[in-house]
């Protein structure tokens, strides 16, 4: 995927398997918001829920080999978590991912 990701790497404070709750202690729907510019995403608006997983997925920085991506698939809205593509670790650092324009 081409496409700038964020600068400075960020923990993922809670996890399960493929549901990631909060990137440094802040519930990750939050900081996709933010970093993506998507202030008005609300559960109604479906076509912003799939924005979300094709343009602005984690780069989970693996321990060996090059980063991967995971981008969101399905939000759960009461608590600001996603389910992913794929396995992020409780601990693990991750960009956001931003296309290029």
């Amino acid at each position: 995927m081409d496409g700038k990701p964020l600068v400075q790497k960020k923990t993922v404070t809670k996890s399960e398997g493929n549901h990631v709750f909060t990137v440094d202690d802040v519930p990750v729907l939050e900081l996709t918001k933010k970093y993506g510019g998507l202030d008005a995403l609300q559960p109604a608006n479906e076509m912003q829920v799939i924005e979300i997983g094709t343009n602005f997925p984690l780069q989970l920085q693996r321990e060996i080999g090059d980063p991967v991506m995971r981008p969101g698939l399905l939000i759960d809205w009461n608590d600001g978590s996603f389910y992913c593509s794929g396995t992020v670790p409780q601990g693990s650092k991750v960009g956001f991912h931003f296309p290029r324009f």
